[in-house]
């Protein structure tokens, strides 16, 4: 519920702070999310967002919730770009969407990586669904991707 607050969950940024170091990964992931969407009055947690998503001990879901936070409290493009695009080769196909989209967030130049990495997701069972329905962002950007679309509906499509 307080996702959905976003600015205005302000008052809780403490909490949620503190909610990134919890020792569970579901909790931590929910806190990186709402960091996220308080927007850039929580700014100065990016540092913090930045160093969980380099640590490789974190889970992906937790991992894959960071780079959206990243780019909704405005980080400097400059320090995290670098961990995004290395993110985009991530062994884990979440982790990879979730960095080509903030890639593309934070750099709309990046538009044509960012889509090849949605477009390779629609080859992976578990997560072509995600690729699927997060490929709006790019609007005609991901022009290119219509032949994949079209080839995996017409062999069932997702799921």
């Amino acid at each position: 519920a307080l996702n959905k607050l976003g600015q205005k969950a302000e008052p809780v940024l403490p909490e949620a702070t503190a909610a990134l170091k919890d020792r569970d990964a579901t909790v931590r992931q929910c806190a990186a999310t709402l960091i996220g969407n308080i927007g850039p009055a929580a700014k100065g947690v990016a540092p913090d967002l930045l160093a969980m998503f380099q640590d490789a001990a974190q889970p992906a879901a937790v991992r894959a919730a960071i780079p959206f936070a990243l780019v909704g409290v405005g980080a400097d493009p400059k320090v995290v770009t670098p961990a995004v695009k290395a993110g985009v080769a991530d062994k884990d196909v979440f982790v990879r969407m979730a960095c080509a989209s903030a890639l593309y967030g934070l750099d709309k130049s990046e538009a044509k990586a960012a889509v090849q990495v949605y477009r390779d997701a629609l080859k992976v069972e578990d997560a072509h669904m995600a690729a699927v329905l997060g490929m709006k962002q790019f609007k005609g950007d991901a022009k290119d991707a219509v032949p994949d679309l079209i080839a995996m509906f017409q062999q069932g499509g997702p799921g």
